[in-house]
Protein backbone atom coordinates (compact mmCIF):
# COMPACT_ATOMS: atom_id res chain seq x y z
CA UNK A 1 0.00 0.00 0.00
CA UNK A 2 1.40 3.43 -0.94
CA UNK A 3 2.12 5.63 1.57
CA UNK A 4 -0.21 8.54 1.91
CA UNK A 5 1.33 12.14 2.05
CA UNK A 6 -0.37 12.86 5.14
CA UNK A 7 1.89 10.21 7.15
CA UNK A 8 5.02 11.29 5.46
CA UNK A 9 7.37 13.76 7.70
CA UNK A 10 10.59 13.62 5.67
CA UNK A 11 11.04 12.57 1.68
CA UNK A 12 14.15 11.90 0.70
CA UNK A 13 14.39 13.19 -2.95
CA UNK A 14 17.06 11.41 -5.37
CA UNK A 15 17.97 14.30 -8.45
CA UNK A 16 21.07 13.93 -10.68
CA UNK A 17 21.76 17.71 -10.31
CA UNK A 18 21.02 20.44 -8.10
CA UNK A 19 20.96 24.51 -7.61
CA UNK A 20 21.98 26.83 -5.28
CA UNK A 21 17.71 27.39 -4.75
CA UNK A 22 16.84 23.83 -4.00
CA UNK A 23 15.83 23.28 -8.30
CA UNK A 24 16.41 19.76 -9.21
CA UNK A 25 17.41 17.60 -12.31
CA UNK A 26 15.45 14.57 -11.93
CA UNK A 27 14.75 11.51 -14.34
CA UNK A 28 12.12 13.30 -16.31
CA UNK A 29 8.95 11.53 -14.93
CA UNK A 30 7.89 13.37 -12.33
CA UNK A 31 7.03 11.17 -9.64
CA UNK A 32 8.41 12.85 -6.80
CA UNK A 33 7.05 16.27 -8.09
CA UNK A 34 3.70 14.98 -8.23
CA UNK A 35 4.20 13.91 -4.36
CA UNK A 36 6.02 16.60 -3.25
CA UNK A 37 3.09 18.85 -4.91
CA UNK A 38 0.23 17.17 -3.22
CA UNK A 39 -1.68 19.28 -0.55
CA UNK A 40 -1.68 17.25 2.17
CA UNK A 41 1.90 16.53 2.20
CA UNK A 42 3.43 19.10 4.47
CA UNK A 43 6.92 17.55 5.75
CA UNK A 44 10.48 18.28 4.60
CA UNK A 45 11.80 17.14 1.22
CA UNK A 46 15.37 16.62 1.58
CA UNK A 47 18.51 15.99 -0.94
CA UNK A 48 21.52 13.81 -0.71
CA UNK A 49 24.11 14.53 -3.61
CA UNK A 50 28.01 14.92 -4.04
CA UNK A 51 29.09 18.92 -3.81
CA UNK A 52 29.99 18.09 -7.69
CA UNK A 53 26.41 17.74 -8.53
CA UNK A 54 25.36 21.04 -7.63
CA UNK A 55 25.43 23.85 -9.95
CA UNK A 56 25.02 27.52 -10.58
CA UNK A 57 21.26 27.29 -11.91
CA UNK A 58 18.63 24.05 -12.81
CA UNK A 59 16.22 24.92 -15.66
CA UNK A 60 12.68 24.74 -13.71
CA UNK A 61 8.84 24.20 -15.28
CA UNK A 62 6.14 25.33 -13.27
CA UNK A 63 5.34 21.64 -12.18
CA UNK A 64 8.91 21.12 -10.77
CA UNK A 65 8.90 21.01 -7.27
CA UNK A 66 11.68 22.55 -5.07
CA UNK A 67 13.80 20.24 -2.28
CA UNK A 68 13.52 21.46 1.76
CA UNK A 69 17.25 21.07 2.11
CA UNK A 70 20.08 19.93 0.10
CA UNK A 71 22.67 17.91 2.02
CA UNK A 72 26.38 17.48 0.52
CA UNK A 73 29.81 16.10 1.58
CA UNK A 74 30.80 19.66 1.39
CA UNK A 75 27.56 20.94 3.16
CA UNK A 76 23.67 21.58 4.28
CA UNK A 77 21.43 23.81 2.43
CA UNK A 78 18.21 24.79 3.31
CA UNK A 79 15.80 26.93 1.25
CA UNK A 80 12.39 28.43 2.19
Amino acid sequence: MPAQPVTVDLMVVPGLGFDEYGNRLGRGRGFYDRFLAHPEFAGIACALAFEEQVCPTIPAGPLDRRVSMLVTDAKVRRFQ
